[in-house]
């Protein structure tokens, strides 16, 4: 069957999605997410009819601008949706209905805690909550409806090395 979806796994583990893998194939590996070697999941659609061998730089470049994507342990996760709006491509925290006043409160640490997100405690998930949205946006490439969209940035997350205040590249 051929693939649809790419799964990436702290940023070095690869393996390709089809049709026939179910919510238990996102519960697993959330589940094993620790904040610190094992600290992320990426899911980015391929190109339809395409074999991952087969994509140009090009369409590997188009691919990584839409996806969604966590960090954080299995016990608190930050989900991210990146999707194309009104032209342009939008970097989102996914998250409950809540009451948000001031800035996020809540640090998720990951990457041996040498990156942070900082998020409202109605953007913390646990893996089996954060396994039903992967597996919604593997099959309909939405998030539902029932969760809120929060814009962010990628300066959202920040090293907390003193000696790099540059903003990373992306998880």
């Amino acid at each position: 069957m051929r693939p649809t979806h790419l799964l990436t796994y702290s940023g070095s583990f690869q393996t390709a999605f089809s049709a026939d893998n179910g919510p238990e194939d996102f519960l697993r590996p959330l589940r094993r997410l620790n904040g610190e070697e094992r600290f992320s999941l990426n899911l980015m659609k391929i190109p339809r009819g395409k074999w991952l061998e087969d994509l140009s730089e090009a369409e590997r470049r188009e691919m990584a601008e839409t996806y969604l994507q966590c960090a954080g342990s299995a016990n608190a996760l930050s989900i991210e949706l990146r999707q194309k709006a009104a032209g342009a491509y939008h970097l989102y925290t996914v998250g409950r209905p809540g009451v948000r006043r001031g800035k996020p409160g809540v640090a998720i640490p990951f990457q041996h805690g040498n990156r942070t997100l900082q998020v409202y405690p109605d953007e913390v998930f646990v893996a089996e909550e954060a396994a039903e949205i992967f597996h919604r946006y593997f099959k309909t490439g939405e998030v539902d409806t029932r969760y809120l969209l929060r814009e962010i940035d990628l300066n959202a997350f920040y090293r907390e090395l003193e000696s790099d205040s540059d903003p990373p590249d992306g998880l």
